[in-house]
């Protein structure tokens, strides 16, 4: 008698971006009013958060999050540390994908940061959205020096559930071992982070990624979409 196992999966699909602008806003609702998807994380720094903070309260079936954003528009909290380091520009305004090349980091910049975050949770449940997960906006809470401040303030905010980030595919780091393990390394350890300490789920991937290439996840899987 053969014995045959098959590999269980669960496919969470999760809608970024939710609040960030009207046409965003509306195609999200749209998805979730056709039961494409049942998971979202929405931005404090949208333009469109009263929409989707009004939608949100008339959706308790719908699992909301926050997508932390500190990468692009315009900073909660304007600190002074921000513009000194090259983080937002002289108006408040996230500098597009600085924090990523951000050299220096004394407590001073660490410290606001922190306090962007708390500001970005703060506002979303001061608007009414109950917050289930998190994530962030460019995946920046998977930079490698931020990924302990990350967790550090979504645990003090008694968030439990965070994305993951993705794998490198091997065969990347085939093609060029010496540029690729170190990052390689870094990103390994994010995750186990991110495993060890909060709910997470086995593998996360784009839904495009997902589609291309099924078979090769299994679990509990977050597939990532971005309607509009």
């Amino acid at each position: 008698m053969g014995i045959c196992i098959m590999r269980q999966k669960r496919i969470i699909v999760n809608a970024d971006d939710f609040g960030r602008n009207e046409v965003v806003t509306r195609e999200i609702e749209a998805m979730i009013e056709r039961r494409c998807i049942s998971s979202t994380t929405v931005m404090a720094n949208g333009a469109n958060l009263d929409e989707a903070a009004s939608f949100a309260k008339s959706h308790p079936e719908i699992s909301f999050g926050a997508h932390v954003c500190l990468t692009e528009f315009d900073s909660i909290t304007k600190p002074d540390a921000f513009k000194k380091y090259g983080l937002t520009d002289e108006t408040g305004r996230f500098i597009k994908m600085a924090i990523f090349q951000i050299g220096e980091r004394p407590p001073e910049l660490l410290k606001a940061i922190k306090a962007e975050m708390e500001a970005q949770i703060d506002i979303l449940r001061d608007y009414g959205i109950p917050l289930s997960h998190c994530d962030s906006h460019h995946h920046a809470h998977t930079i490698y020096w931020l990924h302990h401040l990350f967790g550090e303030t979504v645990k003090e905010k008694g968030i439990q559930k965070v994305r993951i980030a993705r794998h490198f595919a091997w065969r990347i780091i085939f093609k060029d071992p010496a540029a690729w393990i170190k990052p390689w390394l870094k990103r390994e350890l994010v995750i186990n982070y991110y495993k060890s300490h909060f709910e997470t789920t086995k593998q996360f991937c784009s839904y495009a990624e997902y589609v291309s290439s099924p078979n090769s996840y299994g679990g509990i899987v977050e597939l990532m979409c971005h309607p509009g």
